[in-house]
């Protein structure tokens, strides 16, 4: 009880239901959609040719940092040769700014 999945199609009709059942998990899913989004719009400037390099793979990437002994995670890694973009996907449910780390 409590995903997307679990919901029966006559309880859309009901307001309270949507409420209650669908609009807390939202942003939950649309954080993953996010990511996915962010990897095809590099996908397509990558095509475009307008990014700094051509990119020859592109992906999630997670393992050990050997400084901190930790598991992590970027969540996009898009990688030609020594040239690297990483990326970082927050979604919120309000507008941001734009920032550079």
């Amino acid at each position: 009880m409590g995903t997307l999945a679990n919901i029966q199609a006559r309880n859309w009709q009901k307001p309270q239901v949507f409420k209650m059942r669908v609009i807390p998990f939202l942003p939950e899913y649309l954080g993953r959609i996010f990511e996915v989004a962010s990897i095809e719009y590099l996908v397509r400037r990558n095509k475009a040719m307008t990014l700094p390099f051509m990119f020859n793979t592109i992906g999630r990437w997670w393992g050990t940092n050997p400084r901190k002994r930790c598991q992590e995670e970027i969540d996009i890694l898009a990688v030609y040769e020594n040239q690297a973009i990483f990326g970082e996907c927050k979604w919120k449910n309000e507008p941001v700014g734009e920032w550079i780390y």
